[in-house]
């Protein structure tokens, strides 16, 4: 048997819940339209442009919390997490066959609650521009950049 249910929050978060009969693991996401391929967002009529990673940039950033690093609080709570960035969206994600609530605490701490250094900034750019280079010899992904 498998209940679904979906709804939107007040502040606008689409909200799913799947439960599934006699299943023990939990997973647990949460995404953003924002992707590889979103240079530029507008707010209010207003529109900034982007530079390329800054969807990767930003998906490796918000595991950096102010108490150290969320995946490691994921595993202090027997979660397992990742996150992974496509064209068009961004997804933070857990699975747990333990307590849920907990790690979704975490989830939604890091995601509404980013926590950036300029001493983590520095380190990623590298990081991510390492990682912009190693596609230059691939086809497929020139016409991305």
């Amino acid at each position: 048997m498998i209940n679904y249910f979906k709804y939107i929050t007040k502040n606008g978060l689409n909200v799913t819940y799947v439960e599934k009969k006699n299943f023990n693991k939990c997973y647990v996401g949460i995404g953003v339209k924002y992707g590889g391929c979103n240079l530029s967002y507008t707010i209010d009529g207003v529109t900034y442009n982007d530079y390329p990673g800054m969807a990767h940039f930003l998906e490796h950033k918000l595991f950096s919390m102010p108490y150290g690093d969320a995946y490691t609080e994921f595993t202090k709570l027997n979660a397992s997490a990742n996150a992974y960035t496509s064209c068009d969206k961004t997804v933070y994600f857990f699975s747990t066959n333990e307590n849920l609530y907990e790690p979704l605490k975490v989830l939604l701490d890091m995601y509404f609650t980013p926590y950036f250094t300029s001493e983590g900034v520095e380190k990623e750019k590298d990081i991510i521009v390492s990682e912009l280079n190693m596609y230059d010899d691939k086809v497929y992904a020139r016409f991305q950049k």
